[in-house]
């Protein structure tokens, strides 16, 4: 009996996650307080439940080795943004950063004598570091919960139902001219979205999903097809035109947004995966990222402890150029720089050593598993997070609670996926190919 309650527990926990997944695009990409307060409570309850239950219960956390380092670099990376918080003698301050302490003392912003924070507001950093450990919960909670091949059906299905139904309303909204958010510019408003390209960013990466579930629906028809098993090659092939068609309706969506960038950094994820899924090795030969020189000259002032989480908007201005004179930038349409100018370069440095690992562990999951659904979705997975990873250099994506929200979920499924066993299980630790 306490094992049955311990499954059941264990479907809650997994419903709330598809609740984040269906609810977080709502509320204007929950970019709005009120919307991250709501994201953030439900989430840490969610998380503050699955935790009550291992205890209760005593059941395995569902999370592999891979997963769990993961989570501790991930951790770890919020602890030092919470150190920002701290406060510290002025002198100590002085030395680590001193643009910071100089810009405290003129804006009057140290209010205990004395002493102050490495963070030039430490309130936006500590609500930033709330964000962000709401995206790491999530990304827990997914890979404890989505155990089974069924479940994993279910949350890639929602996912892209979720896409479809955004991009239909996208696409419906511009047309028509409807809207649903009249406080908000007209020109920037397209679906549930404040902004075109975080809109066509979040469909993008949804697409990625859809490709990868079309393979495998494509593959499976075919196998079943050679087998004579007509009934079922008939139903993969009727639910891969299905979403194809979803598909077209996704791209359509982009495209009506008038966002290029989502675009083309899709096809180059996608080219990328393509060579992944080849049998010959190919290694990466290069990389650019383009930025404004004053981006570049804040991470050289700030790059040892960074300025703060959210506390860009605060410094970029001592740097901005008179051509830019005339324009607001509270973000610096580069998340990597933006990452570097708020956290500091070390740190920054941990948060893309977790990332890579998130990459590595699903790389080697399709390289390895041989069970077609696993192996499709790991392709969409790793196309949906190199496509991410791209797009962020030219636009602050992760800045977006809703896409950060899927980044992470689509992360997490990746993840546990390469758990999961051909009977609905979980991986034996000594298993070494399926």
């Amino acid at each position: 009996m306490r094992f049955r309650f311990g499954e059941f527990h264990n479907a809650i926990v997994f419903v709330c996650v598809l609740i984040v997944i269906i609810c977080v695009p709502i509320p204007l990409a929950s970019n709005r307080p009120f919307a991250w307060f709501s994201l953030e409570t439900f989430i840490y309850g969610t998380l503050a439940f699955w935790a009550l239950g291992q205890f209760i219960y005593n059941q395995p956390g569902n999370i592999s080795k891979p997963a769990a380092t993961i989570l501790i670099v991930l951790v770890t990376w919020m602890v030092l943004i919470l150190l920002q918080t701290i406060q510290l003698p002025e002198g100590v301050v002085q030395a680590l950063n001193p643009l910071v302490y100089s810009h405290q003392k003129d804006l009057a912003l140290i209010t205990v004598k004395g002493s102050t924070t490495l963070s030039i507001d430490p309130s936006n950093t500590y609500n930033e570091m709330l964000k962000y450990g709401s995206y790491v919960g999530l990304l827990c909670l997914t890979v404890a919960s989505v155990t089974t091949r069924r479940r994993l059906l279910w949350i890639v299905w929602v996912i892209i139902g979720v896409g479809a139904a955004e991009a239909a309303f996208g696409i419906y909204s511009r047309v028509t001219d409807y809207v649903i958010f009249p406080e908000i510019e007209p020109r920037l408003r397209i679906g549930t979205f404040v902004n075109e390209n975080h809109y066509a960013n979040m469909l993008t990466m949804i697409l990625g999903l859809v490709l990868g579930v079309i393979t495998w629906l494509v593959n499976t028809g075919y196998k079943r097809k050679i087998s004579r098993d007509s009934s079922d090659a008939d139903m993969h092939r009727s639910a891969a035109f299905f979403l194809i068609g979803v598909a077209i309706v996704m791209v359509a969506g982009i495209f009506v947004s008038g966002s290029r960038g989502p675009i083309v950094f899709f096809g180059i994820g996608f080219l990328i995966m393509v060579i992944v899924a080849a049998p010959v090795r190919h290694r990466a030969v290069g990389e650019l990222i383009i930025a404004p020189v004053a981006v570049l000259s804040v991470v050289a002032s700030v790059w040892f402890v960074g300025v703060g989480a959210g506390n860009y908007q605060w410094v970029f201005p001592i740097f901005k150029d008179q051509t830019l004179s005339f324009h607001i930038y509270d973000h610096a349409h580069n998340d990597y720089l933006q990452t570097a100018i708020e956290q500091g370069i070390p740190v920054a440095v941990l948060l893309c050593l977790a990332v890579l690992l998130i990459i590595r562990e699903l790389y080697k999951g399709y390289r390895y598993r041989r069970n077609p659904l696993v192996r499709g979705v790991l392709f969409g997975c790793l196309s949906s997070v190199i496509y991410m990873l791209l797009h962020a250099m030219v636009e602050f994506n992760f800045r977006i609670p809703a896409n950060a929200v899927y980044f992470f979920a689509i992360s997490g499924i990746g993840l546990a996926a390469c758990r999961i066993d051909r009977r609905g299980g979980r991986r034996h630790s000594s298993e070494r190919r399926t």
